[in-house]
């Protein structure tokens, strides 16, 4: 058997050390390789878990805000309807007093003196408008269910006064106003109309003496009566 050069073995050797030692390296290269994938599932389910349990908190959250929110809306809507209902408390009482202007449909009387020549035997104090004629044209509008009067623009309330002050009249203690008076009265048109004109009624009464006018009208305004001072009056208690 031929026998190998001392040389040789050594270099066999050699080489089979670097194979051993490449052998040990892919080793761990391969188990490091499979063990990567591991460790990264394992870091990214961390991280989700950490999101998830961060996304259930902000929903918990919101939650509690939106019912926070819930419950202040459901408050302030209570509030409102009674604000409403104190603001039509307000307003009717506000129109009652003649302290808001209104509009609506209604009739218009014209009262004004009679154009007729007279005789020398009558009294010529007959044929002119006197308050009198007024107040019977207003109470009975007011009867009929007039919801809002006035007279050539001015507002006529309870505490409205009318008197005759020489050819004029004095209504609401500064507001002196002469002929043709022209009465406004908000309701029903028909029903005003006929109790103005039912037989022997405010018409015929009037019709004789002087000139008298009933119109409908489907928007009549009335302006607002400036509120008065009062010196003596002030709220009572409970």
């Amino acid at each position: 058997m031929k026998k190998i050069p001392e040389h040789l073995n050594k270099n066999k050797f050699g080489l089979m050390f670097v194979f051993f030692i490449l052998g040990i390296m892919l080793a761990t290269q391969f188990r490091l390789t499979r063990q990567m994938p591991t460790t990264f599932t394992s870091e990214r389910t961390a991280l989700l878990a950490r999101q998830v349990a961060a996304a259930e908190k902000k929903h918990k959250e919101l939650v509690q805000e939106v019912e926070g929110l819930r419950s202040k809306v459901s408050k302030l809507t209570e509030e409102q309807d009674h604000l409403k209902a104190y603001q039509d408390t307000l307003t009717k009482y506000q129109i009652l007093a003649g302290t808001l202007a209104v509009e609506g449909r209604g009739i218009e009387v014209i009262l004004d003196d009679a154009k007729k020549p007279l005789t020398t035997d009558e009294n010529p104090n007959l044929y002119v408008i006197h308050d009198a004629d007024v107040l019977l044209v207003l109470n009975e509008l007011r009867a009929a269910g007039a919801e809002a009067l006035g007279i050539n623009g001015e507002r006529v309330t309870a505490m409205t006064e009318i008197r005759c002050i020489g050819p004029t009249i004095l209504m609401n203690k500064t507001k002196r106003i002469a002929a043709p008076f022209v009465i406004q009265a908000i309701g029903n048109p028909d029903a005003l109309r006929s109790s103005l004109m039912m037989p022997g009624g405010v018409y015929d009464q009037l019709k004789d003496f002087i000139t008298i006018n009933i119109k409908t009208s489907e928007n009549i305004k009335i302006k607002a009566l400036t509120p008065p001072d009062f010196a003596y009056l002030k709220e009572g208690e409970k």
